[in-house]
Formats: C-alpha cells, sequence, structure tokens
C-alpha cells in the first residue's frame, strides 16, 4: 500500500500510484471536482456524483455524458435504489459489531464502498465483479482501493480485497 500525502495534490498522487502499479479493473471515481475528469480520463473510468454542488453541477455531468463518459447521478442511483435492489439478509451480524467496524474504517474508505455500492446498485458492474474505487475527503480523491462492492447500506456485504493508496493522518 503507498501513503498519500493529504494535501491538495492528493489527486495526482493516486493517479500517479495507479499508473505505476497498473489498473485491472473497471475504475468507479467519486468525482468531486471537474479537473478530476482529466486527470483520471486515461483510466475510462465510471464517475459517480453522490450529490450536486457548486463544482460538480448537473450540466457539467451532461457534457461529461456528451464526451462518452459513463456518469451516475444521484438521480439515477435513487431511482437504481428503487427498481433494482434485491432483497437483503439484515440480520446476519450484530448491530452493534457493525458499528465498531465503520468506526474502524477512514472516511474516504466507506466513500469507496458507498459508489461501489451506486455502480452495483446502477447495474455498471456485475455482482461478484472486482473494481477498483477511488474516493476522498475534503474534495480530493486520496484513497484508491479494489473492493466486492455489495448491496448493504451499512456495506456488511462489501469486502475490500486491498487497499492501493491511502492518506496518513496527521
Amino acid at each position: 500500500m503507498y501513503i498519500i500525502n493529504p494535501n491538495q495534490h492528493s489527486d495526482r498522487e493516486v493517479a500517479d500510484v495507479l499508473e505505476k502499479r497498473g489498473v485491472e479493473h473497471s475504475i468507479v471515481i467519486a468525482l468531486k471536482h471537474p479537473d478530476q475528469i482529466d486527470l483520471y480520463k486515461r483510466f475510462n473510468p465510471t464517475y459517480c456524483v453522490e450529490k450536486f454542488t457548486e463544482d460538480i453541477t448537473e450540466d457539467l455531468c451532461v457534457k461529461c455524458i456528451e464526451d462518452g463518459y459513463r456518469v451516475i447521478t444521484p438521480g439515477e442511483y435513487r431511482k437504481a435504489r428503487l427498481t433494482n435492489l434485491p432483497e437483503l439478509d439484515t440480520h446476519r451480524l450484530p448491530p452493534e459489531l457493525v458499528k465498531v467496524s465503520l468506526g474502524l474504517m477512514s472516511a474516504s474508505l466507506k466513500e469507496c464502498l458507498r459508489i461501489g455500492s451506486m455502480a452495483l446498485v446502477c447495474r455498471i458492474v456485475d455482482s461478484g465483479d472486482k473494481i477498483l474505487a477511488i474516493g476522498g475527503r475534503n474534495g480530493r480523491l486520496d484513497t484508491a482501493a479494489v473492493i466486492l462492492p455489495g448491496f448493504a447500506p451499512d456495506f456488511v456485504d462489501a469486502k475490500v480485497i486491498e487497499i492501493k493508496c491511502a492518506p496518513y493522518d496527521q
């Protein structure tokens, strides 16, 4: 695992790590800033937009789609959750264990699992397919992880296979 310095250049550091290590899986990226589109386009990713902001607008998403990129918008995800979600077994783990486990994960890794779930629910990837999810915090991407995404909102059915890079906490 590569350790990323959490600063304004972390987007570029993550891209450089992926370039060096190679990419064998479909990539799903949490789109936080328009500059990330050009930075990651060489990997042919799917972009996930969890909510529209001042930087990430609906018009920007439409332009990305017109340019040939796959973009999961908040509306598409909400609609897919209503129609594509299978029956979930919600009683597999005690809630206390889930709460503690989620508390041990970084916010960036949770975002990787969340956008993996978005890609699965929107049928960008098939169930059982590994993906490389890239997420972060504070408007930057700083974590890349190979995961098996799951449908459950608390990630109990998702698996982290490998963390390619992550930030260190100061």
